[in-house]
């Protein structure tokens, strides 16, 4: 996986902070659903991540 890059965890954190503030402003308390929205939103990220490096690898 040479297209995750280290520095791709400072945005998995910075990603997972701000929709934790967001959900949180937005009223949802229930830590359950903020987790799984969180884990969501990284899988997400990993692989938009991976399907631009295949798009520019071809």
């Amino acid at each position: 996986m040479t297209w995750l890059k280290p520095y791709h965890l400072g945005g998995y954190f910075l990603l997972g902070v701000v929709i934790e503030k967001v959900l949180h402003f937005l009223g949802f308390s229930h830590y359950g659903l903020m987790r799984v929205t969180l884990v969501a939103a990284l899988v997400l990220y990993v692989l938009l991540s991976w399907w631009i490096h295949r798009l520019e690898n071809k």
